[in-house]
């Protein structure tokens, strides 16, 4: 079962910023099925290296679109970025608790995330899109 079905709905219509969507929305999948298939002698490690890949592959993503606001002097570049910054706070704290206490990822955790991007692009990065596009971004 997935937990976040990609459909075009969420394309924002810049290449490298859906691809990136897409690749967070697998890692979200990925770490979904880990938890509700759980493997009794890697659980935990594999949960450790998809919960690493995802905070890192988000700064990464994040990164890339705080350079292109900066590039194309996006007006809601500080609205856009603190939303960022909350979430990176919410998944530092999720994977230094599950490193420090061996918590376990909830199905609460789960639907934090997918909430939090889905929400994200369907509202920010949809706006952002809009604007890369009119600048000449594809």
């Amino acid at each position: 079962m997935t937990l976040f079905e990609w459909s075009d709905d969420l394309l924002v219509g810049v290449l490298e910023i859906d691809d990136q969507h897409q690749r967070l929305v697998e890692l979200i999948n990925i770490l979904h099925d880990t938890v509700i298939n759980p493997d009794q002698d890697s659980d935990k490690r594999i949960m450790k290296e998809i919960i690493e890949e995802l905070f890192d592959y988000t700064e990464a993503h994040f990164s890339i679109e705080q350079y292109l606001m900066g590039l194309h002097a996006y007006p809601e570049s500080s609205a856009h970025m603190a939303e960022h910054g909350k979430f990176i706070d919410n998944i530092r704290q999720f994977e230094r608790d599950f490193k420090e206490n061996g918590t376990s990822v909830r199905e609460d955790t789960l639907a934090f995330l997918k909430d939090w991007l889905y929400n994200h692009i369907m509202k920010v990065d949809k706006a952002f899109g809009q604007y890369l596009n009119s600048k000449g971004v594809y």
